[in-house]
């Protein structure tokens, strides 16, 4: 695929590879999605030894790690 975006595929969800998931995120580093997948803190596939990850399941990890701010 030559664009760093990932495309829909039939059911419309956004998958992305590794390289792409870093480097579309930028909250995102390599050590650190590393390690999420090491300790299972994050879902992915691994397709052909490739690592995948749907970028919905990426997003909701942020949002489920918001700390709303003090007013």
């Amino acid at each position: 695929m030559a664009s760093s975006t990932a495309l829909p595929n039939a059911t419309g969800r956004r998958y992305k590879s590794f390289a792409q998931a870093v480097a579309d995120n930028d909250w995102l580093t390599d050590r650190w999605l590393r390690r999420a997948v090491q300790e299972r803190r994050i879902p992915f596939f691994k397709v052909d030894g490739k690592l995948v990850f749907d970028q919905s399941e990426l997003d909701g990890y942020v949002e489920a790690h918001r700390v709303d701010a003090r007013r």
